[in-house]
């Protein structure tokens, strides 16, 4: 199964879009079904192979204009190249998919637990902004499924409290500029339906994909 955002789909004629569930197989690239599966959701949604990257948990997000001559160590991209498909893979971490329809730039995002701490969401708008001209007022922004608040086990740094990760994140969002109204939560928790999704906090190694393209 594939999962769509509703926020994005006034614009489906200009983008691709979507997270995927355990059904839609592993997109962990440790695993031996890894480029099958990816070939499998490269069909379905009719796109070219999407550009990954080796997710490091920090705040480095990439503006790409053409394909990468080699796979990047960073958790975002974005960029305006249209049939340039951007994934970010994710178990318990969260997806963060931008889409600004008046620039028509994309981006996408891994935001884990690190990356949250280091503002990696607000950071990526304020990228977008800078390089694209993007206005944060315009973007449409959708975060996939990950840990929630009944699961969100890892303790803030600076205030010592446990984290609402889904509010940390459309917190960082508003503070960057962009409206709560054009901002859509799943709202599904990963670690509470681990036979829908995959959840290194249940025991999982695999990984789901988080993915938007411009058609």
């Amino acid at each position: 199964m594939i999962i769509r955002f509703p926020i994005f789909r006034l614009f489906s004629r200009w983008i691709t879009y979507g997270a995927t569930t355990a059904s839609e197989g592993s997109f962990n690239e440790g695993q031996k079904n890894f480029e099958k599966d990816l070939k499998k959701l490269m069909a379905k949604m009719k796109m070219a192979r999407p550009v990954f990257a080796f997710q490091v948990h920090g705040d480095k997000v990439i503006d790409l204009k053409k394909r990468p001559a080699m796979q990047p160590k960073c958790d975002g991209f974005m960029t305006q190249a249209r049939g340039l498909p951007l994934m970010v893979k994710v178990a318990d971490c969260q997806g963060v998919l931008m889409f600004d329809p008046k620039t028509k730039t994309i981006a996408a995002i891994h935001s884990g637990w690190r990356g949250s701490i280091q503002n990696i969401i607000g950071k990526a708008v304020g990228q977008m902004k800078k390089v694209y001209g993007v206005n944060p007022k315009n973007l449409r922004v959708g975060i996939s499924q990950s840990l929630g608040p009944c699961c969100s086990e890892f303790t803030h740094p600076k205030n010592g409290r446990q984290v609402d990760f889904w509010k940390m994140s459309t917190d960082q969002l508003q503070k960057a500029g962009v409206p709560r109204r054009q901002v859509e939560i799943l709202g599904q928790c990963t670690k509470c339906h681990p036979r829908k999704y995959f959840s290194f906090r249940a025991g999982s190694d695999d990984r789901m994909a988080v993915f938007i393209a411009l058609k």
